[in-house]
């Protein structure tokens, strides 16, 4: 018949399509290892008491203290690395802002990037003591209607994080809405009212009795802390022993 395909022959095909489909993986994983170990090896010619260059982070505002041991390891392992810090609370593109890692609040979105996890952070509600005195301090949720507080206007989306509580959220008045996560933080110890964060950004001041955490029983589920980087499959060294040294340092 015209137009007919033998169908052994077509199996034959399907079948050397898949063969070459393997061997150009072997080839691509083979070819990955090997531009690893270049890099490996040019790292170390270039700086032979160990790495050197520069390695740029994205931090969200208010973040740095938190972050601050692992950076303080790092520059002491590896004193010839200049850290170039990025400070910002918008979602950095790695390659346009020409950033090797990124430190990322919530859920992430970019299918490209690998992911470490660091450390969940509860969102909590807190307030200054003076703020608390005055205006007294609220008992469940639906409390908030009579309190002043900050939002915080999320930088990706242009508009202010709502609260969030459970099993059930409400608000506060807004008397004032901040782009900026440390600025965030300073408009509460100033008696702006309440706000909600994540904790990691607000433990030093909780600790110190600067704020207080109200609603604690109704705390949301936890803030997923990450640290992500190129998907690429090889890093620059002073990429990878960032990341080696933050794994090693946040286990468990």
């Amino acid at each position: 018949m015209a137009g007919s395909v033998d169908p052994i022959m077509a199996q034959d095909a399907v079948t050397a399509r898949k063969y070459e489909t393997a061997r150009g993986q072997q080839a691509f994983e083979a070819w990955s290892e090997l531009i690893l170990r270049l890099d490996q090896v040019q790292q170390e010619l270039a700086a032979p008491d160990g790495l050197a260059g520069q390695l740029a982070l994205s931090i969200p505002s208010g973040c740095l203290s938190w972050l601050a041991p692992l950076l303080h390891r790092y520059r002491a392992a590896w004193p010839r690395v200049q850290l170039c810090l990025n400070i910002a609370d918008g979602r950095s593109d790695l390659v346009r802002d020409r950033n090797d890692l990124a430190l990322r609040f919530g859920q992430l979105k970019d299918s490209n990037l690998r992911a470490l996890k660091l450390t969940d952070s509860p969102l909590v509600v807190c307030a200054s003591p003076g703020y608390l005195a005055q205006a007294g301090t609220p008992r469940v949720p639906a409390d908030l209607a009579e309190h002043e507080g900050v939002f915080f206007r999320r930088p990706d989306i242009g508009r202010p994080r709502p609260v969030e509580l459970a099993p059930e959220s409400a608000s506060w008045q807004a008397g004032a809405i901040i782009n900026d996560g440390q600025a965030l933080v300073q408009a509460a110890l100033a008696g702006f009212g309440l706000i909600q964060a994540p904790l990691l950004l607000v433990q030093r001041e909780i600790d110190a009795g600067q704020l207080v955490e109200v609603l604690y029983a109704h705390r949301p589920a936890p803030m997923e802390v990450n640290l992500v980087f190129s998907g690429a499959p090889w890093l620059p060294a002073q990429t990878r022993a960032f990341v080696d040294m933050a794994k090693e340092m946040f286990r468990g």
